[in-house]
């Protein structure tokens, strides 16, 4: 079997924990001619940065932020943000390493050209070499215990271990066509597919195998189970097959496109995906007897023509999908959440005139955009607080580079910012996500002389720009008494007035004779979350 037509569908670490401990699920069979549905809720993926040129084969996550992605020349890849970014290990070998299993977060397998088996057991930083005993290809791993795997690869070679891969042995296949796909449903049932519609099954971990009838002669390049009785082998010219009788009988299901499959995903007997040549991911959410194509968005190209070579689903949330070229697919459902930052978040000094604006950069991650050229539309908003309400100070169609995008505008002290995002399908939060409460003015330390008996003068300047006129601050005074400062009356009111390109402030106040340290705060509006000076600041009585 060639390199460019073996694919396996990848199947993750928790959800086969899960599916061992579930109860088993029962597809029921749809009879009936092939018809692909259409469906409003179209998820949508989009590109995330591999770093790399390669083909990848095989993905799998450990957590919802730990990943990793094999593929051609030897390469293996690790994510640490969900899959948004990628970062190539030292695999040890050139050799294509098609499949990739890991057992734990720390320990994993990658097979591949030549019969390689690595292994790694300190999270991929270093990988070491396995003898597997065969020169033969190897085209899948799965493991269900840390103990006990299977691997499968050219001229029917299955390969099992009972030790975390310190020895391989050799078992009877039965075959000698290739084998491309092995999946664990339990400690005792696996199977495993290949050339002329050939499915495999053991009941007894994968000691020994007999030939189950598909009544198809079609190659299949992927099978993923839910359970022992209940899964679907997919293939070449859009070939999906389905049992429900833990692989007794199969029957067609509906044919969502002619090319070939080369991966299959399910997450119960009823949500999954398939996905092949040309670029096109299916979804299934009623067992597969319909079908809804996805939008897969691109960076450059206005349509995506990428082989889909395996697909992984953590949930109904959250995917992956490797592809030819260097591509790595990532898909987020729901509205876009925005988990952004903005800098900066505070603005010293604060611009000198209404027409300065403040360049703000927003960075992160919104819902299904990911960072490297996607585009949508950003709207900015400001609170009014006269009437409760945001109000759209500026929009524009921003593409969101790895800098993040940089946006204008023109806030009063203490704004608040909102940000909303719709997506190119329209898709989008429905009121802003506030990630900008406030911006602070620059404010020299209150400067205290003494002008009378128990009088004091405060003066000082404030370098953010006011519009003409005076504006009011509020000042809370404090007296020093035990070792802290404790708020001595109520806030008083003072004027600010502009001087040129800053504003000053001066006013007389009050203080008790008998204390011997006092000091002041300013306070913007009523809210003590805008201290404009956080401790008093002070003036000793000499």
């Amino acid at each position: 079997m060639s390199q460019t037509i073996a694919r396996r569908a990848c199947s993750p670490l928790l959800q086969r924990t899960a599916r061992s401990v579930a109860v088993l699920a029962f597809g029921l069979a749809v009879i009936g001619g092939p018809a692909v549905a259409h469906a409003t809720n179209a998820t949508v993926w989009s590109e995330a940065e591999s770093g790399s040129g390669s083909t990848f084969h095989g993905i799998q996550f450990v957590s919802g932020a730990i990943g990793y992605a094999s593929g051609t020349d030897g390469i293996l890849l690790k994510s640490t943000d969900g899959g948004f970014k990628w970062k190539r290990l030292t695999s040890g070998t050139s050799q294509w390493l098609e499949a990739i299993d890991f057992t734990s977060a720390k320990t994993g397998y990658a097979v591949g050209g030549g019969g390689v088996i690595q292994k790694t057991t300190n999270a991929g930083a270093k990988w070491k070499a396995l003898k597997s005993g065969t020169t033969q290809p190897l085209w899948a791993v799965d493991f269900f215990t840390t103990a006990t795997g299977v691997a499968v690869g050219d001229g029917g070679i299955i390969l099992r271990t009972t030790n975390a891969g310190k020895t391989w042995k050799r078992q009877t296949s039965g075959v000698d066509v290739w084998l491309d796909t092995v999946d664990f449903v339990s400690n005792r049932v696996c199977y495993a597919t290949g050339a002329k519609g050939l499915v495999l099954k053991s009941t007894n971990g994968g000691t020994s195998w007999r030939s189950l009838s598909t009544g198809v002669a079609q190659d299949l390049w992927a099978a993923d189970f839910v359970g022992s009785y209940t899964g679907w082998a997919v293939g070449k010219a859009g070939t999906i097959l389905k049992t429900t009788d833990g692989g007794q009988s199969w029957f067609k299901q509906a044919v969502p496109s002619e090319a070939d499959l080369r991966a299959v995903e399910f997450i119960d007997s009823s949500t999954g995906w398939v996905g092949g040549v040309g670029g096109a991911i299916w979804k299934t959410s009623d067992g597969g007897s319909s079908w809804v194509k996805e939008t897969v968005r691109t960076k450059v190209a206005t349509s995506f023509n990428r082989t889909v070579n395996c697909i992984l689903a953590r949930d109904r949330q959250t995917l992956w999908a490797g592809c030819d070229y260097g591509t790595i697919l990532r898909f987020a459902d729901a509205e876009p959440a925005i988990s952004a930052s903005v800098s900066p978040k505070s603005v010293l000094p604060y611009p000198k005139s209404s027409a300065s604006t403040v360049r703000m950069s927003l960075k992160g991650s919104i819902g299904s955009i990911v960072w490297g050229g996607a585009t949508a539309l950003l709207e900015m908003y400001q609170y009014d607080d006269a009437t409760g309400s945001w109000l759209l100070a500026s929009s524009k169609n921003a593409a969101f580079a790895d800098g993040g995008v940089t946006v204008g505008l023109s806030p009063t002290v203490n704004t608040r910012i909102g940000v909303k995002v719709t997506d190119a399908d329209g898709r989008g939060a429905s009121t802003p996500s506030e990630i900008l409460l406030r911006v602070k003015p620059s404010l020299s330390k209150p400067k205290m002389s003494r002008v009378g008996s128990g009088r004091y003068r405060v003066r000082g300047v404030l370098k953010p720009w006011h519009p003409s006129g005076s504006r009011s601050l509020e000042m809370q005074r404090f007296v020093w008494r035990r070792g802290k400062w404790v708020k001595y009356g109520g806030r008083l009111g003072l004027a600010v007035y502009d001087s040129g390109a800053a504003s000053a402030y001066s006013t007389v106040a009050s203080f008790p004779k008998s204390d011997k340290a006092y000091g002041v705060v300013l306070y913007h509006n009523a809210d003590e979350r805008n201290a404009y000076a956080r401790s008093p600041g002070s003036y000793k009585v000499r």
